[in-house]
């Protein structure tokens, strides 16, 4: 959620997840044993490819850790004790997610999300899940 959308965009992360358990449980369908992370892992841009050398960026966002530790690779210019509250608050809002104490912004109708440096292709069409930074797209019905 904070590759995608930065620390503070709770309703982008929220949204996030629900469109990643949305296509991962449509992924199941077909492929029974794929796991939830690997739908995180191939879909998030954020987090970069998994094949390739990583930006700094990406190195200190996969190393981002439930104990709250400096990750590896954090800028040494930026302090992470001012992060780590950041950091609790995107915690505890997976955590709920989890619980399925968050409800959807965008009504189950969102499949895809983008910045402003990607544009919609095929059948997408921008969802209205309220004030976001990111865009997020369902899929209109074939004709």
């Amino acid at each position: 959620m904070v590759a995608e959308a930065g620390w503070q965009a709770e309703t982008d992360h929220v949204a996030i997840a629900h469109v990643l358990a949305r296509r991962w449980r449509r992924a199941v369908e077909r492929w029974p044993t794929l796991r939830f992370i690997d739908v995180i892992r191939n879909y998030c841009a954020g987090l970069g490819d998994y094949r390739r050398t990583l930006t700094r960026r990406q190195r200190w966002l996969r190393s981002l850790d439930f104990q709250l530790s400096e990750p590896s690779g954090w800028p040494r210019a930026i302090s992470w004790d001012h992060h780590v509250p950041l950091w609790q608050s995107a915690l505890r809002r997976s955590h709920l997610w989890v619980q399925g104490l968050l409800r959807d912004p965008c009504g189950g109708r969102a499949w895809h999300w983008g910045g402003v440096i990607d544009s919609p292709h095929g059948r997408m069409e921008a969802v209205d899940c309220g004030e976001t930074l990111n865009t997020f797209y369902g899929i209109t019905p074939r004709r």
